[in-house]
């Protein structure tokens, strides 16, 4: 499959991963891969491999929703590879708890996950997502234009370091005009204050 451009997989409620590593390092053209309601899946790609460095070099638009078994996305080794990725969008999935993994011991050194085209990153109703990643690996988005993050409740933290040298459009409601950030971590953490003043407020409504 050395030529395969295009995957979509949809409502495989038995699949429980989408490639594995032998076939996704092959997958060098790959475009777009869109994964929707495969309830039993637990991995993009099955048994990742150190070895197996070069994994999708030319995906442009991700998009994986209603898959309710799936941790996470990728490891931070695959992640390396996403330099061409322009949009992703993750929506519905009940049980991720982060977008990146940590993979192993890895080191505290300098290291950066560079994605180097993403434009756009969407966020959204994500109930158990803690964080974007967590480890010690520097995330970087030198083209990111805008952000939702939309109804994930549970993310207090976007990444433990990650550079943007630009103003971004930041989306935290369905309703609400976005707002212009620089830092993805006190975006985030001025929404949860944000937020956390309206929970109260009902509260008390409901009370009184």
């Amino acid at each position: 499959m050395h030529h395969l451009k295009q995957v979509h997989v949809k409502e495989c409620k038995g699949l429980t991963s989408v490639f594995p590593a032998s076939v996704a390092k092959d997958l060098m053209k790959l475009k777009d891969l869109v994964v929707e309601e495969c309830e039993g899946l637990k991995a993009i790609v099955a048994e990742e491999s150190k070895e197996d460095e070069i994994i999708f070099p030319q995906l442009m638009y991700l998009e994986v929703e209603s898959c309710n078994s799936l941790p996470y996305l990728f490891t931070s080794s695959t992640a390396k590879s996403l330099g061409e990725l322009k949009s992703m969008k993750i929506k519905e999935c009940k049980s991720i708890e982060e977008i990146i993994s940590k993979e192993g011991e890895e080191s505290d050194e300098k290291v950066e996950i560079k994605f180097e085209q993403l434009r756009d990153l969407y966020l959204e109703k994500l109930d158990e997502l803690r964080c974007f990643y967590a480890a010690n690996f520097t995330l970087s988005f030198p083209s990111l234009e805008e952000v939702h993050v939309i109804n994930c409740s549970s993310m207090k933290t976007f990444s433990a370091s990650n550079k943007i040298d630009h103003s971004i459009k930041w989306y935290y409601s369905e309703y609400a005009r976005a707002r212009m950030e620089t830092d993805l971590n006190s975006a985030l953490h001025r929404t949860s204050e944000e937020e956390a003043p309206d929970a109260s407020s009902a509260i008390i409504s409901v009370i009184q």
